[in-house]
């Protein structure tokens, strides 16, 4: 039979209206069958960076809030992270540089503090983070640069 024949035209389009309805009952009868109850309400914890000197034997003024081991967002009760780490990874090496171990405090869990800086660290790209390695893990990164430090 001809591909441009009537009846070859009318066979297509039923299968094309056939295969539609199928994914569209599928679509409509796994709607909403996820197992999880997370309201996905908790905050995202992120590093603010305060007045610091960014250079090799200098200082580190940060603070973070939300840093929790676990995030009840659907009525348990949150706990601050155990085993919060302040690093600094400088581009130029690769190598992860832990700056402190704080705990978080208050009812927001808040990290905040200052932490010296190495004095033979490498010049440039870096990222300053909070790191914890229980429970919800958190990673809140910040890029930064390492300068040259004062004359003086």
């Amino acid at each position: 039979m001809p591909l441009s024949s009537p009846r070859a035209a009318r066979t297509t389009r039923g299968r094309v209206a056939g295969a539609a309805a199928l994914l569209a009952g599928l679509a409509l009868g796994t709607a909403g069958c996820t197992g999880t109850a997370a309201a996905a309400s908790c905050a995202i914890p992120e590093v603010q960076l305060r007045e610091s000197a960014l250079h090799p034997g200098g200082v580190v003024r940060l603070r973070a809030d939300f840093v929790r081991e676990t995030c009840e967002d659907t009525g348990g009760t949150s706990r601050a992270a155990s085993d919060v780490e302040v690093t600094l990874t400088p581009s130029a090496t690769g190598d992860e540089i832990v700056l402190g171990r704080p705990a978080p405090e208050g009812e927001r869990s808040t990290v905040s503090g200052s932490f010296d800086l190495p004095s033979d660290l490498p010049l440039g790209a870096a990222v300053l983070a909070v790191r914890t390695r229980s429970g919800d893990r958190i990673d809140a990164e910040l890029p930064i640069e390492v300068t040259e430090p004062p004359p003086g």
